[in-house]
C-alpha cells in the first residue's frame, strides 16, 4: 500500500530517511559527512516544511501497516540542460534493506510516474551517484536515460551525478 504522506507523518519520513540512508551510503560515506546530511535534510522541521509545501509531495510504501520505504518529489523542477521547465524531480525513493526484492521501490515508482502523468509533466528526472550502480540500474529498468552530469556537495566532499530523465511522452 502507498499513501500520500501529510504533515502528521513527518517523524515516519525522518525514521525511514535516516535508516535506509545509512544503509544506502554509510558504508561508502565518511561518518562526519553521512551524518552531517542526515542532520541537515532529514529533521522533522525540515521534513514538516516540506510536506507543508505544495511545491512537494510524499508518499509512503507500507507492508502490513509498517512504513518501509517513501519517495519525495518537487513539482514543476525544470531540470539542467532541459527546454521544457514541465519537469517533475524525483528527489527520493528509497527502500528499507530489509524490503528491498519485494518490488516496492517499483510500485513507488509507479505511483511518481502516475503523479507526474495527473500533472501533465512532460518529463520526470533525478541525480544519482555515479558510484551507485544498483540505483542506476534501477533507474534504467524504469525507463529513465543518463543525460547529463552535474556536482553534488557531500560534506567535504564533491561528488560526480549523474542527471537522469524519464520522458513522459516516451515512457511505457
Amino acid at each position: 500500500m502507498i499513501n500520500k504522506a501529510g504533515t502528521e507523518a513527518a517523524q515516519c519520513i525522518c525514521t525511514l530517511a535516516h535508516e535506509t540512508f545509512r544503509e544506502t551510503y554509510g558504508p561508502v560515506a565518511p561518518a562526519v559527512n553521512l551524518e552531517k546530511y542526515i542532520a541537515a535534510n532529514f529533521n522533522e522541521a525540515r521534513i514538516t516544511q516540506e510536506l507543508q509545501d505544495p511545491g512537494h509531495s510524499f508518499y509512503i510504501a507500507y507492508v502490513a501497516d509498517k512504513p518501509v520505504g517513501f519517495t519525495k518529489i518537487t513539482h514543476h523542477q525544470s531540470a539542467k540542460g532541459m527546454l521544457s521547465e514541465n519537469g517533475i524531480k524525483l528527489d527520493r525513493i528509497y527502500v528499507v534493506k530489509a524490503f528491498q526484492g519485494l518490488s516496492i521501490g517499483t510500485e513507488l515508482m509507479k505511483k511518481v510516474c502516475g503523479v507526474a502523468r495527473e500533472a501533465h509533466a512532460d518529463y520526470i528526472w533525478l541525480m544519482v551517484w555515479q558510484k551507485n550502480e544498483r540505483a542506476i540500474q534501477f533507474y534504467q529498468k524504469a525507463g529513465f536515460v543518463i543525460y547529463e552530469t552535474d556536482a553534488f556537495h557531500f560534506g567535504d566532499e564533491v561528488h560526480q551525478d549523474f542527471l537522469m530523465k524519464l520522458d513522459l511522452y516516451y515512457a511505457k
